[in-house]
């Protein structure tokens, strides 16, 4: 394992985000990084509560073209998660996937024709004492500069800006972060996400 390549990872991941941990399943090699990733800057695709779970990419020589989300629909006077995982699905036919919750079902996926190059993420702001959801939904930019956006449940919050692998790169896997169930809180399930990217 390239421990150089190991630290920096995870120094990114914590210099960017107050709870962030990275524990990885699979080498990250010199031609891959993760984004956004600006030393000293908490991204808005972060969220603001959870863990930061395993990372996860396709294969080798595989890339990301469509994914599917875990969401769970509105529950009426009960508390809402919405967002709970998110399932990438790679061109050779792996899956590759980071935390998840437990909550909502698995809807029907959305595909690019070709890679991956770029993704923004709906989240909704703190609710101040109000049932909080953090993300609601994710779409991507396809490398023909389509979007492809998978079915979800629901859709409150504000969009991220749209963040893009360097030229060259598409995206090959993820890392998301989730927050354990509360039991008598209020739960927000899947907080945020971050892509790999790389060259296949």
């Amino acid at each position: 394992m390239n421990f150089r390549l190991q630290a920096k990872l995870l120094l990114t991941l914590f210099s960017t985000s107050t709870y962030a941990y990275a524990e990885n399943s699979k080498q990250l090699d010199t031609n891959q990084g993760i984004i956004p990733s600006v030393p000293g800057y908490y991204p808005e695709t972060d969220g603001f509560w959870g863990d930061w779970g395993y990372y996860d990419r396709c294969p080798l020589g595989q890339y990301v073209d469509g994914y599917s989300l875990l969401s769970e629909e509105e529950q009426i006077n009960s508390d809402d998660t919405t967002l709970n995982g998110i399932l990438l699905h790679c061109s050779g036919g792996a899956r590759a996937t980071s935390s998840i919750s437990k909550w909502g079902s698995w809807l029907k996926p959305a595909s690019c024709n070709g890679p991956v190059k770029g993704f923004a993420i709906q989240i909704e702001p703190k609710q101040d004492g109000g049932d909080d959801t953090a993300a609601n939904d994710l779409m991507f930019v396809c490398n023909d500069n389509s979007i492809a956006h998978a079915e979800t449940k629901t859709h409150w919050g504000n969009w991220s800006n749209f963040y893009y692998c360097p030229t060259g790169q598409v995206i090959l896997g993820l890392i998301t972060r989730v927050e354990k169930q509360r039991f008598n809180g209020d739960d927000t399930a899947l907080n945020g996400v971050r892509m790999i990217c790389g060259k296949t």
